[in-house]
């Protein structure tokens, strides 16, 4: 299955900078990243409720250094117009692929 495959290569992606960027090697915070990262259809980090709450009407919304892309994918679901620009190659390849 190919989100099966596209899931793994996150979850390869987040452990791998985690431990070099951050000395991270736990299971259990990777696996806990790569849900959150993953699912674009939920609002784990609450940026859209705090959004939907503040500002009835929304034009363009731009998402600078946008990673996975879940923000925007989840804009998107919602029917907002949302942009993002992430300068990080495999997270480019990781969204291109999702």
């Amino acid at each position: 299955m190919k989100s099966t495959k596209v899931k793994q290569f996150l979850r390869d992606q987040i452990a791998k900078e985690s431990k070099i960027l951050f000395g991270i090697n736990s299971i259990e915070l990777i696996n806990q990243v790569t849900e959150n990262w993953f699912n674009d259809q939920e609002n784990y980090d609450g940026r859209w409720s705090i959004i939907q709450e503040k500002i009835p009407h929304i034009g363009k919304i731009l998402d600078m250094a946008a990673g996975c892309g879940t923000f925007v994918l989840y804009g998107l679901h919602k029917g907002y117009n949302v942009w993002g620009v992430e300068p990080e190659a495999w997270k480019l390849n990781y969204f291109s692929q999702k």
